[in-house]
């Protein structure tokens, strides 16, 4: 009698192999890939699939193939590259409209009839919602993914610059600068989990490092713009805004008609939700695990806390990024009236001042395209013992079968 009801349990096992279900506890899971996307061609052809696991009440499990070109990480060298460029320009958008502010400094204060120390603020202001705003709205990327807080996002930061430029008082370009730093943070943030999200970490060195290069060139950008504006009277302060506005605009139509999400678990929910759809079968749920929106806030506010409280590294390096930027902030602040009023520069010419910031960061990239050579080479040393690795690199030598390590 045993010896039946083994055969009978291998009987149904070997059945249930065949329908991708694997028993898990008192519930039935599908831990198979389900093969199929958001084209009803491809559900046809697992018809026998569907019979067999329709007899089940249990939750099927939707997962990635090995592979999978759905999935972020796989997608082409071609498309992570744009997907990179279009990123790294929301870097782009949020430094220059951090270092275009300034120079509109003497025309503002003219129209609105307000103090340079109110128009300061301005600058405060959108520094302090950078600085913020993301503990907040970090965590609801793990939640809703990155595209939809990239569309949101740049579509507010491209409504602040209206919001400035048609600002009747120097109170609603104080409001409308904080609340464009908080939206511009996206750009600030973001793109480095985005580059996580496509690139493996093997590959990730020059990406990021383009990404670093946007962050410092573009205040050279946004400075020149702004000074030569600033320049003609018949522009100014606003017109610093509405040419701005326009570069937003540019991004928010790139965003919505081509970015792709790249947050690998919000894709595979999608993909779930289309079987659920095209097959009426509600038990299709994606094989994902996180914490509730809420503890996705609280873990992004408590943590960075925490470890600058508790980890000396992270203390360490947030006091110096702090002095850095801190001594950038001052240096944007102060440059336009140091130069025109000791060296007697036009505002166009102090906005070609900070071309030695685009130099900078045009250097840096240079760098890191020689430090990547070098970590090729010291992989390529400790990977291969020393002669080898010394011929390698001097004569293109392979070594053979025998002489190759294990």
């Amino acid at each position: 009698m045993q010896r039946n009801i083994g055969a009978n349990e291998n009987q149904q096992r070997s059945n249930d192999e065949e329908a991708g279900i694997v028993q898990q506890g008192t519930v039935e899971s599908a831990q198979n890939t389900i093969a199929s996307d958001y084209d009803p061609s491809s559900i046809k052809s697992l018809p026998s699939m569907e019979e067999k696991i329709g007899e089940q009440d249990g939750i099927l499990w939707v997962d990635y193939e090995p592979h999978d070109p759905r999935e972020p990480i796989n997608f082409s060298r071609r498309k992570k590259w744009a997907i990179t460029l279009v990123a790294c320009f929301a870097t782009y958008l949020s430094g220059s409209a951090v270092a275009a502010y300034p120079f509109g400094y003497k025309s503002m204060i003219r129209d609105l009839d307000c103090t340079e120390f109110q128009a300061t603020l301005g600058l405060s202001a959108y520094t302090i919602g950078l600085g913020i705003v993301p503990m907040f709205i970090s965590a609801l990327s793990e939640e809703f993914g990155r595209w939809p807080l990239f569309l949101w996002s740049s579509l507010g930061f491209e409504l602040c610059f209206a919001m400035i430029a048609l600002a009747p008082n120097i109170e609603t370009v104080i409001i409308g600068r904080f609340l464009q730093g908080g939206l511009s943070s996206t750009g600030a943030t973001m793109v480095g989990g985005t580059i996580a999200d496509i690139w493996p970490v093997a590959d990730r060195g020059l990406p990021m490092a383009i990404f670093s290069f946007t962050s410092i060139f573009n205040l050279g950008m946004g400075a020149i713009m702004a000074g030569w504006i600033e320049m003609n009277p018949k522009l100014g302060w606003r017109w610093i805004q509405w040419v701005q506005m326009t570069w937003a605009g540019a991004f928010v139509l790139t965003i919505l008609l081509w970015f792709p999400e790249t947050r690998s678990t919000i894709v595979l929910e999608r993909i779930a939700k289309g079987l659920r759809k095209q097959t009426g079968d509600k038990r299709y749920k994606a094989h994902v695990q996180k914490p509730s929106t809420r503890e996705l806030i609280w873990i992004s506010c408590k943590r960075p806390i925490r470890l600058l409280l508790t980890e000396p590294v992270v203390a360490s390096f947030s006091l110096w990024l702090a002095f850095c930027w801190g001594v950038l902030y001052c240096m944007i602040d102060s440059i336009s009236s140091v130069f025109q009023n000791l060296h007697h520069f036009t505002i166009g010419e102090t906005g070609l001042v900070f071309i030695t910031m685009m130099v900078s960061s045009v250097l840096g990239i240079f760098t890191c395209l020689y430090q990547e050579k070098l970590y090729q080479l010291s992989d390529l040393r400790f990977a291969l013992p020393s002669s080898w690795a010394y011929a390698q690199m001097k004569g293109n030598i392979i070594p053979s079968e025998e002489q190759r390590p294990d």
